[in-house]
């Protein structure tokens, strides 16, 4: 619970820019601008990119231990992908899913990690 509390602003602005990007994204696969594949891709890459830069900010913040801090905003952020797609998508577990939780958790792990040292250069 100290690790929400100390990282709450963190995790709305994280939320807010991934609705922004997905928004911005289907908006222009909506108007046919962009194809499926290119759809697909650039919604992974987003949120990839929105996930990575949020854990440099959590690695920056912790004093030791960035990768176990990476661990758990990676997992505090599934869980709340997780909610949204059983109970508002009501879709079920695929492989796939599994597959992209797991490059989420690797993602903010190593973005926590390049932060922490981005901070012992600065000290």
């Amino acid at each position: 619970m100290n690790f929400i509390k100390k990282h709450y602003k963190l995790y709305l602005l994280t939320l807010l820019w991934l609705v922004i990007s997905l928004v911005l994204t289907s908006t222009l696969y909506y108007f046919n601008l962009i194809g499926d594949n290119l759809f697909k891709w650039i919604n992974l890459i987003s949120i990839l990119l929105v996930i990575f830069i949020s854990s440099i900010k959590v690695g920056v913040r912790s004093s030791q231990n960035a990768y176990l801090e990476g661990f758990k905003f990676g997992m505090m952020i599934i869980l709340l992908l997780t909610l949204i797609t059983f109970f508002i998508i009501q879709a079920d577990m695929e492989t796939k899913m599994l597959l992209y939780d797991l490059i989420i958790t690797f993602t903010s792990i190593f973005g926590s990690m390049i932060g922490i040292n981005k901070m012992q250069k600065n000290a």
